[in-house]
């Protein structure tokens, strides 16, 4: 089972470490644009035109590129008050149970946004100046979800081997070596 997370987990970090670097590059070309605004209205009284509806569709991957590699980090919001006064099987269990949750409400998310996008494409619709369509935004949101989602399976898949198997080490969760570092 170890090797079978390891396995996914390898697999995962490709496309968390790729989309992470996207959104990175998009929050780089919003602040281009953001310049470019400036400028232009200022000096050339010419400002971008449909520089809004580019922001705001812009705007969505940066939002939800990064949030798959976000949770690879343990980089999000989780209930380390909880866990860090627990040992063993116990951790882990609470581990798995609050993966779990969280893979529960991502999943309730993710068939709502893939429903939305449906939605989107069947009926259209685009921004109001320039016409962008905004089943691209929605489809950038349902491809993060479904990452985080596949990530969260992997980590619950991990939390549960280590309440069968709670001594051993993980790659996967790496929470027992921080916990080592810092009580050394």
């Amino acid at each position: 089972m170890k090797s079978m997370t390891g396995l996914a987990d390898r697999l995962l970090r490709p496309f968390e470490v790729l989309m992470a670097f996207a959104a990175g590059l998009l929050v780089l070309t919003l602040m281009v644009l953001g310049v470019a605004e400036v400028i232009g209205r200022s000096f050339f009284n010419k400002p971008i035109y449909g520089n809004l509806d580019i922001v705001e569709q812009l705007m969505v991957p940066v939002a939800a590129f990064g949030i798959a590699y976000c949770q690879s980090k343990f980089g999000n919001v989780r209930m380390t008050m909880l866990t860090q006064n627990l040992r063993g099987r116990a951790k882990w269990l609470v581990e798995a149970l609050s993966l779990a949750i969280g893979m529960f409400v991502v999943f309730v998310y993710l068939k709502g946004s893939y429903m939305n996008l449906q939605r989107s494409l069947q009926l259209g619709g685009d921004t109001p100046e320039i016409g962008i369509p905004l089943w691209i935004g929605i489809c950038c949101v349902t491809v993060s979800l479904a990452l985080l989602m596949a990530r969260l399976a992997v980590q619950t898949a991990e939390a549960l081997r280590l309440v069968l198997v709670p001594d051993d080490t993980s790659e996967i969760l790496d929470l027992q070596s921080h916990e080592i570092a810092r009580e050394g």
